[in-house]
């Protein structure tokens, strides 16, 4: 391949352009973005050549499109990438969800059989271009959530590109891909923003006594707050579905601080034990 077109030059977008371009897949990165400022600084950051002046004038020449933008956006993304292309040309996403945005595909018509939906189990609370690092895939996972109509050729070129930045490639159902990231992303970085909006009011009064635990918990919620605005409202149903269980685990804890001490240590002790099952399986 010789040309890559990243739209969106964020964090993720800017990362692929570094790693892809290091392990020798692209001669030159071409790189779009709806905020012009970010795109400039992409390009002053030497994470892309150039910008085009629209997506149709991107696309024109591009061997591979990564479309990297919020979730809400990447079906009219992707529509458009594949209405302005000659040839079919990989286009992959990045998004945090899939299902809806397959729906949001289907509606339009059909889902374009080179369309690659992936979802790179990576990340940083360092938002834009600048926290990309060429080394932000490495050993992380990719999840690759194929549809019916996929091109099988395609998608392992796309699963290729993702093992030359040093990812490892699973593939997975869509629906059952947004149900386990509901419980292991997005609630998770719902409970940490939610933490520091009810800390926040007395941050610089107890700032002095917080510990690495508390910088330890809280760093997701340093994440760009627009991004996810879009990821929980396309992911609701599943991620109020942990919600409400999380809550009703919250309330047995707190019933547990006036009752029996035994209880507490056992409750504490399991939620410890799962942890500990949790690093043996990511092994």
């Amino acid at each position: 391949m010789g040309r890559l077109l990243v739209i969106g030059t964020g964090l993720i977008g800017g990362s692929f352009a570094l790693a892809a371009r290091r392990a020798g897949f692209f001669t030159e990165v071409a790189g779009f973005d709806h905020d012009q400022r970010a795109a400039r600084q992409a390009q002053r950051d030497g994470i892309i050549d150039s910008i085009p002046r629209s997506i149709a004038s991107g696309v024109s020449g591009a061997d591979a499109i990564l479309v990297s933008v919020p979730t809400g956006g990447i079906a009219t993304t992707v529509a458009d990438v594949v209405a302005s292309q000659h040839s079919a040309k990989p286009v992959f996403d990045v998004g945090s969800v899939k299902a809806p945005i397959l729906a949001q595909l289907r509606a339009r018509g059909a889902i374009p059989a080179q369309f690659v939906p992936c979802h790179p189990m990576a990340g940083s609370e360092v938002q834009g271009a600048g926290g990309a690092r060429e080394d932000l895939f490495s050993d992380r996972r990719v999840f690759i959530t194929p549809h019916e109509h996929s091109d099988p050729e395609v998608l392992e070129r796309v699963a290729t590109l993702w093992r030359a930045c040093g990812a490892s490639v699973t593939l997975a159902d869509a629906e059952s891909h947004d149900r386990a990231v509901a419980l292991t992303s997005h609630l998770p970085h719902l409970v940490a923003f939610a933490f520091m909006a009810h800390a926040g009011p007395r941050i610089d009064e107890v700032a002095q006594f917080a510990g690495p635990g508390f910088r330890d918990f809280t760093r997701i919620s340093g994440s760009d707050a627009h991004v996810w605005r879009h990821i929980l409202i396309d992911n609701r149903a599943a991620v109020s579905e942990e919600l409400d269980g999380f809550m009703d685990r919250l309330e047995q804890f707190k019933l547990l601080l006036d009752g029996d001490p035994a209880a507490l240590e056992d409750a504490l002790a399991a939620g410890r034990q799962a942890r500990e099952r949790f690093l043996r399986a990511d092994d």
